[in-house]
């Protein structure tokens, strides 16, 4: 949760993958407007993007 509510929020996050290949790699992201916690006041969001990894 965040200390202050905000219109923006930035995440960087690094992954190394040890094998060449075809990987999903994905985000849930949970908000609302109001900035209260509990399940049913939650949007979901998820993103996927395909990673491709050659040698």
């Amino acid at each position: 949760m965040l200390a202050s509510p905000g219109t923006k929020v930035r995440v960087q996050h690094t992954v190394t993958y040890s094998e060449p290949g075809t990987y999903t790699a994905g985000l849930k992201v949970e908000s609302n407007r109001e900035g209260s916690s509990g399940p049913f006041w939650q949007v979901e969001n998820i993103g996927r993007i395909k990673v491709i990894v050659t040698p």
